[in-house]
């Protein structure tokens, strides 16, 4: 059996460096965006491109989420939603913010206590 060539167009969104959208894990967007909706809802939607938002705030509630879901919690009590879906809703919007310019990095450095106790 001759073997299968690749088709053009796929070789050349490599050769671009284009997103490999076929690697998205599809089943779990759906959720994701169930999540988003919830914060849309809540806070306004693409709240953190109008006000900027702290990394700490994001930082701690997927904390909050992973130490759920560590235990054993499956879904949010409130949202009905899975504890990880609200941790990737978290992550996407740390990564967008960054993107957009509206994210405060307010981490702890180590360094920055040094100079704080000066």
């Amino acid at each position: 059996m001759p073997e299968e060539k690749e088709n053009p167009k796929f070789i050349q969104a490599l050769k671009d460096g284009k997103a490999p959208m076929e690697c998205l894990v599809l089943s779990v967007l759906e959720g994701e965006a169930r999540v988003l909706k919830l914060g849309a809802d809540k806070y306004g939607f693409r709240n953190w491109l109008i006000d900027k938002i702290k990394a700490s705030t994001y930082i701690a509630a997927i904390l909050r989420h992973l130490f759920a879901y560590a235990r054993g919690e499956e879904t949010d009590p409130e949202s009905g939603e899975s504890h990880l879906q609200h941790i990737r809703a978290c992550c996407a919007l740390l990564l967008d913010s960054k993107d957009q310019g509206t994210l405060i990095d307010d981490r702890f450095r180590k360094e920055s206590k040094a100079v704080e106790q000066g």
